[in-house]
């Protein structure tokens, strides 16, 4: 089986991620302004991702997917962020091609 993944994103609030070497994850945001912080607005991300996957099962039958994902993060302060996330799946096998959005809501304390 194959399969990969790459993504980007970019702050549209000149806000910013930090990485840690030591524990190879990301941080908090960093968010300048909270939402309702003396007039803040909070930070501002779009971001995108596109993922492949084929099993390569051997059978010689067309298999395996595609999936574009493009989304915008609304980070209201450094523990709360509103997603909202379009993908559009694609199957070259025996599934319909589909499209799905979704809505989240994440508190990280």
């Amino acid at each position: 089986m194959d399969a990969w993944s790459i993504e980007a994103g970019f702050w549209l609030s000149g806000d910013q991620w930090s990485y840690s070497k030591e524990s190879g994850a990301f941080s908090r945001p960093t968010v300048r302004k909270g939402f309702g912080e003396d007039r803040g607005s909070g930070a501002w991300q779009v971001a995108g991702r596109y993922d492949e996957i084929d099993p390569d099962d051997d059978s010689g039958a067309e298999s395996g997917a595609d999936a574009i994902t493009l989304g915008l993060n609304w980070f209201l302060n450094p523990n709360t962020r509103i997603s909202l996330n379009w993908t559009r799946f694609d199957d070259e096998g025996d599934l319909d091609s589909f499209d799905w959005l979704g809505v989240r809501f994440q508190l990280d304390f």
